[in-house]
């Protein structure tokens, strides 16, 4: 709750009183190469899913008997990934 309030506050109170008398912050650049920096990461992301689950022995049906193999393990932390990236968005 505090940091909902102190957010609502920010943003209709402290915030534009600070920036009153300042020009807007040019962030172009820094969002260009943040935008930049997540294609690559989930570029490389779908590659190590694909890699690892769909063209390797690990079945997304049913387990095999040598589950802890490395890209058995490998899929079930990039599995365990995609459910913590979805219930960030959710949240958002």
């Amino acid at each position: 709750m505090l940091i909902t309030f102190g957010y609502v506050y920010f943003v209709l109170y402290a915030g534009p009183r600070f920036m009153k008398h300042r020009p807007p912050y040019k962030l172009r650049t820094f969002i260009l190469i943040y935008d930049m920096i997540q294609i690559l990461a989930n570029l490389w992301f779908v590659k190590q899913h694909i890699s690892y689950g769909w063209f390797s022995e690990y079945s997304f049906i049913c387990f095999p008997s040598n589950a802890d193999s490395p890209n058995a393990m490998k899929v079930r932390f990039y599995n365990i990934l995609i459910i913590k990236i979805v219930h960030k968005l959710i949240l958002i």
